[in-house]
């Protein structure tokens, strides 16, 4: 037992003394700037490093963005009434489905009874006016009636015609057949139908409440114009293309996919930098309703680009940096904008100030170690 505890400190000992070795050697010889650091000679061996230059190449992949379910204005419509009332009967609620023609709300009101009594008076009126005006017409023709009741009877004639009209067409905004409507058949409500088939979004009333023409009573959507608004950022927004195909999926359900295609692109940057990009579903799914957070995954084309070997790019803090190679030994980190990556190559975005520079690709890690060692110090 007592051999057993000796040799446990031994090599307790040599894996301290091991870790001093290899923290010293990651250690710069000469802190100079921030950025920048020199390593002597007998660092560099302990370091296997080698430098490359980027290469243009063509380069395909897969953009991720995110973005939001909405629907399209014109696929969302509020539905209110032709005329004022008091709720007498609410038929959905938010979330349901309904049908075109399903009622929704029923509203009932003195002045549609009104409204189907002058109908049914003017109809009355107009069965005497058209005899009497035919009847002028033809005794005019002969000179057996003078011009003056004629034109009074056409007067009488066209003006219960209009008004018979006016009230027809009052009473198709309030859903009733006026060629169904007879003195036995008046109705003190009116039900407001789902034009469309859809979504019930938003319920705005209640049993009893009045409301006017201008009160939205309830919102519906229509399934078929459901669109995303996807958030591209500036350095992203040349790869996209009205038409590409996109493939989207939940935060919730990273296995079922939807698809959707680009069909406007944005014209204005935000202040973050953003635009938005307008995306059509393709195949509609009851999981994608509106407000919802989408991911969207758009597949690009090959395109002409400056790249570097994957592991010459190193993170830190959520940036992207390279090691430039400004001397022996002698080393500056920049900050670098990637793009896609593709069998081992990632794109530089901001690459014009490193073309033709020596970039360290193997090694690089180490070397962010080292400067961060310093900056640490």
């Amino acid at each position: 037992m007592k051999y057993l505890f000796i040799i446990c400190s031994a090599l307790f000992m040599l894996s301290c003394k091991k870790e001093a070795v290899i923290d010293q050697t990651l250690k710069p010889a000469s802190p100079i700037t921030q950025n920048e650091l020199v390593l002597t000679k007998e660092q560099l061996k302990s370091i296997e490093l080698s430098t490359v230059k980027m290469e243009k190449k063509q380069v395909s992949g897969t953009l991720q963005l995110n973005g939001k379910v909405d629907v399209d204005p014109d696929s969302k419509v509020s539905i209110s009434s032709a005329l004022g009332g008091h709720v007498k009967s609410v038929r959905v609620l938010p979330g349901k489905s309904v049908k075109k023609g399903d009622v929704i709300v029923i509203i009932e009101d003195n002045q549609f009874i009104e409204i189907q009594q002058d109908y049914l008076t003017t109809q009355a009126q107009l069965l005497s006016a058209a005899p009497n005006y035919n009847r002028q017409k033809e005794l005019n023709i002969s000179k057996s009636t003078s011009d003056k009741l004629m034109q009074q009877a056409e007067t009488e004639y066209k003006s219960l015609l209009a008004v018979k009209n006016g009230l027809e067409e009052k009473l198709r905004l309030l859903n009733i057949n006026p060629s169904k409507l007879s003195a036995g058949k008046i109705q003190r409500s009116i039900s407001i139908v789902a034009p469309f088939s859809g979504i019930v979004s938003h319920v705005n009333v209640n049993k009893g409440k009045y409301v006017a023409p201008s009160d939205e009573l309830v919102e519906l959507i229509n399934p078929q114009g459901l669109i995303l608004k996807i958030k591209v950022f500036e350095k992203d927004l040349p790869k996209i293309a009205i038409g590409q195909n996109v493939t989207v999926f939940t935060n919730g359900n990273e296995d079922t996919k939807f698809n959707a295609k680009i069909v406007t692109k944005g014209n204005s940057i935000l202040e973050d930098g953003s635009t938005e990009v307008i995306a059509k579903v393709v195949n509609l799914n009851s999981e994608l309703v509106n407000g919802l957070y989408i991911n969207a995954l758009i597949d690009l084309e090959n395109i002409d680009a400056f790249t570097l070997p994957e592991d010459a790019v190193v993170s830190f803090e959520g940036k992207n940096y390279v090691f430039e190679q400004i001397a022996s030994g002698k080393f500056r980190m920049t900050e670098v904008q990637t793009g896609t990556t593709n069998g081992g190559w990632v794109s530089i975005q901001n690459h014009s100030s490193l073309i033709n520079k020596s970039i360290v690709g193997k090694g690089a890690y180490a070397l962010l170690m080292a400067l961060k060692n310093k900056t640490e110090e």
